[in-house]
Formats: C-alpha cells, structure tokens, sequence
C-alpha cells in the first residue's frame, strides 16, 4: 500500500531526473568546473565525503561512470516495481469489471421488471411500483429482492416467469437465480373485500396484530442458518415499545458466531424491511451424550435422569425433533439389556408422554457411541 507508492514515487523520480539530466547536457565540461569547486569548497559535503571513504564499499561505488551502467541500475528498480504495480492493477481492473457486471445485473432486472410485470398493458394504469431492488451473487447464485407495492398480488407463475427472463436475459440457468419478493398492498385487495357497508367496520388490535404477525411469518420461512446449524422453531412476539422479538431455536454441535449472527440480523431486517427488530437465539445441542446406568443394573444415575428430563422437555416444546439412542448388544447380559430398554422406551413415551415414532433405537458395537443418546430434527 504506503510502501509501494512511496518506493514507485523515488524511483519514477530519480528516473526522470536522470533523463532530464541527459537531456539538458549536464555533464558539459562547464558544468563539471562547477561541480568540482562545489567539491573542494563545500563544507557538508566535505564532511559527508570524509564519512563516506571511511567506508570502503561505498567509496567504490562512486567510481561507477558507466551511463548504461547507471541506467541499468535504475531500470532494475523499475522493473521490480512493475510486478506488484501490475498485480494492482489486475486487481482494479477486477474489481472494475465485476461492478460493471453487477451495474448490469441490476439494469437488467429493473428493465425486465418494468417492461413485462409493473405496466405490462401501456393503456392501462401501472399494476405495481418498484420500491426496492436488491442483488447479490453468492457462488454463483444471484439472489434477487424485490420490494413492491401492489393491489393485486403477483402469482407464483409469474414470479417463476420473471425468474426466467432475467436468467435468459443474463445467459444463466433458471436454478441459478433465486428471487424473494416482498409485496406491500397499497389498497383492499378485491378477494378480501367484506359485503359493502355504509361505515366500514375497522379490524380490532388482535386482528391487526395477528395479520401483521402473519407477514412476518410468512417472509421469515425460508430463513436459513449457517452450517452446521439447522433451524428447529421460532416465537415472534411484539413487546409495548413496539420492538419485534424474535426467538430462534437450532440444533447444532456450536454457537453461531457473533459475526454471523450480525449477518443475519441484517438479513432478517433487509427481508421484513424493519429496523426496530430483535434476534435472539436458543441453541439446543446435537452432541452425543452418555447414558449412564448403575452397576448391573436398570436404573439410571442421578445426572443421567436429569439430562433426560431435559431432553424430554425439549421434544415437548419441538414437535419436529426426534431422539437416537444407541444400545450394544450383550449376548451374556441379554435380559439387563432388554430391561435398560424397555426403562428407557417407559422414561419417554409413558412418563413424558412422547409418541414412541420420535424416539429411535439402534444397535452398536462402538463402545464410544454405545448407551449415547443424540437429538436430530425429524425429517
């Protein structure tokens, strides 16, 4: 960065100086008269002398005359800094083109979203106004967000059709482009019209409230979590200072980290258009945990039976989670077996009342998975 410019700087100019020296004839011998009194009566530069032969290297240096010499040696220089100045320039040009490359991106999704889809019919009044357009490229998938303000809402054909048009329009396959759009309704729409009335009825807070929580929901289910964390469930609450709480519950061996979590903070607002939201996150975890067992028998060890409460709980409150257990067959000890299962089949389905097609038994050889239990989303 710094370094380079300030070395690009030196050697440009100790170049041009050079040629601009050889062009103004500076080494003509009266020059040279000059020069050499300023040698012989210059007291810094007698002094400076006098350090510089104390030193042998540099004393023989100045006895390099060559001109193609001298030239060679700042050509050199030159040439070394062409090869990071050239990677920069790579870079720029890079940089350059793939901004031109998204600027066409965009151009192209507005041209097509206006000539086909907001004033499709040009004697009738425009069906739809474009608020906003957003694009990303994310390897290879460019992902499209469409903020529009409609009366009537654009079916998923013709969602899937504009889809299609832009990824002909940019020589893509269709599955390469992903669009989500957002319609806000800038009237009634006409399906939902109640019968005529001379003052209309206006709808109650719950109803307001369990509208505007539904748009939420329904921009917010195809939200996904970076690997390897699976989305399991979501609460949405709106608080009285009107701040959106939303609640998140996911399956993984981890935290998100804070960073992602920003990331999807951002998205979650880019998607619902809403500045005054909250993301939390619960994270239930997919580890394998040991069931312990006493002695030679089929009772379960004081810590053990307090996990498994914890887990019954969470599969209380998430439906869509399911239990693996792993048992090792015991051919000497085949009846203690059988008892530890059965004790475990009566700890979840009778005691905790879990359906019996969410816990699912298997067997091992593997010591270190034997007697785990392991928590996966049912599919």
């Amino acid at each position: 960065g710094g370094g380079l410019l300030y070395l690009t700087n030196l050697v440009a100019i100790t170049f041009t100086a050079m040629i601009v020296f050889v062009l103004l004839r500076i080494d003509t011998a009266k020059v040279r008269e000059k020069v050499q009194l300023w040698r012989e009566t210059d007291r810094e530069y007698l002094f400076w002398r006098g350090l510089i032969s104390k030193i042998p290297q540099l004393e023989q240096a100045r006895k390099i005359r060559s001109f193609s010499l001298r030239l060679f040696m700042i050509l050199l220089p030159l040439l070394l800094i062409f090869i990071p100045l050239s990677q920069s320039f790579s870079k720029l040009r890079a940089e350059i083109t793939q901004r031109q490359y998204e600027f066409r991106i965009h151009r192209e999704a507005i041209d097509i979203w206006k000539k086909h889809f907001e004033q499709p019919d040009e004697n009738k009044p425009p069906r739809s106004d474009l608020g906003e357009l957003k694009i990303n490229e994310n390897e290879g998938i460019i992902q499209i967000y469409l903020r529009i303000f409609d009366d009537t809402p654009y079916t998923q054909s013709e969602k899937e059709k504009y889809k299609a048009l832009v990824a002909q329009k940019l020589g893509k396959k269709e599955s390469d482009i992903e669009l989500q759009m957002v319609e806000i309704p800038t009237s009634a729409r006409e399906q939902f019209k109640p019968i005529p009335e001379t003052t209309p009825t206006p709808l109650t807070f719950a109803q307001t409230q369990a509208n505007y929580l539904e748009t939420v929901r329904n921009n917010f289910s195809d939200f996904k979590l970076p690997n390897p964390a699976s989305i399991i469930d979501y609460d949405i609450t709106i608080k009285s200072n009107n701040m959106l709480d939303i609640q998140v519950y996911y399956l993984s061996n981890r935290d998100i980290e804070d960073d992602g979590k920003s990331l999807l903070l951002e998205d979650v607002r880019r998607r619902l258009n809403l500045e005054n939201l909250v993301l939390s996150y619960t994270r239930i975890s997919s580890d394998i945990q040991k069931i312990t067992f006493k002695r030679d028998n089929s009772e379960f060890e004081d810590k053990t039976v307090e996990n498994l409460k914890n887990v019954g709980e969470i599969l209380q409150d998430h439906p869509n989670l399911k239990l693996r257990i792993m048992l090792k067959p015991n051919e000497k000890l085949q009846e203690l077996s059988e008892q530890r299962k059965e004790k475990l089949k009566n700890f979840w389905i009778k005691d905790l009342s879990i359906s019996e097609d969410r816990i699912a038994f298997a067997e091992t050889q593997d010591d270190e998975i034997a007697e785990t239990y392991q928590i996966f989303i049912k599919k």
